[in-house]
């Protein structure tokens, strides 16, 4: 898990594979009481991302994208432990995109 020398940033790296495409760490972890936020990031610059919370997210927003990739913090009223977010995963890379389901946890 990296987070930034403050403690106060998760960050949730979008590692692009031409074969599978992953999401590392799968599920992230972010500290609710600690105001961390998830921050996506391409390996790829020529790649474009998207990020979309299924349903119920923890963060006020639902999607994230490489413009705006920080969720910012997970706001008071989401519970935080042991639930797990499924989120979908776009990449797109010269014209073809392929979606992944990684998960994401709220912990205290």
């Amino acid at each position: 898990m990296a987070t930034s020398a403050g403690g106060d940033q998760q960050r949730v790296t979008v590692t692009i594979d031409a074969n599978t495409g992953k999401c590392t760490p799968d599920p992230f972890h972010v500290s609710k009481s600690g105001k961390q936020h998830v921050v996506w990031v391409c390996n790829d610059p020529t790649a474009e991302f998207s990020v979309e919370f299924v349903g119920e997210t923890p963060f006020t927003g639902n999607r994230f994208h490489k413009k705006s990739p920080s969720s910012g913090a997970v706001p008071d009223h989401v519970p935080a432990g042991g639930k797990l977010y499924k989120y979908n995963l776009t990449i797109t890379r010269a014209g073809n995109a392929k979606t992944y389901d990684p998960n994401g946890q709220v912990d205290p």
